[in-house]
């Protein structure tokens, strides 16, 4: 089984320079679904004393409370979100954090791009919903 042994399955899959110090958890699915999932993991890694991020976007920023948030952009402008990608994965290492709850964006055009690198920095580590 090659997934045990360190190999990686394709060349794409090699580098994880998008990867921050912080585990990344990709939550994917419906975005009032997706809210909910991340608020209800926010209560619970708060409640263990794990400093949590959340990577939202322009639409749901506002409603997530008591972590640290950033925006990676405008889901309707995905081009925002395909830019600032990098800076804000970086920014959050520079804020201690240590879970960092991703939403999801459309995977088709740039937003394929943009969920290729976020599921290299979260090791695939994808809850859906």
């Amino acid at each position: 089984n090659r997934e045990n042994t360190g190999v990686p399955r394709s060349p794409g899959m090699k580098y994880t320079h998008y990867s921050p110090k912080a585990d990344v958890i990709i939550v994917d699915g419906e975005l009032p679904l997706i809210v909910r999932k991340i608020s209800g993991l926010i209560e619970k890694y708060k409640s263990e004393g794990i400093n949590v991020g959340v990577l939202a976007t322009e639409q749901t920023v506002n409603c997530y409370e008591s972590v640290e948030i950033i925006s990676a952009g405008d889901r309707d402008k995905p081009e925002t979100i395909a830019s600032n990608l990098y800076y804000a994965l970086r920014e959050f290492d520079r804020r201690k954090v240590r879970v960092i709850l991703a939403e999801s964006v459309e995977g088709t055009g740039i937003g394929m791009a943009i969920m290729n690198r976020l599921k290299k920095a979260a090791g695939y580590n994808i809850i859906k919903v």
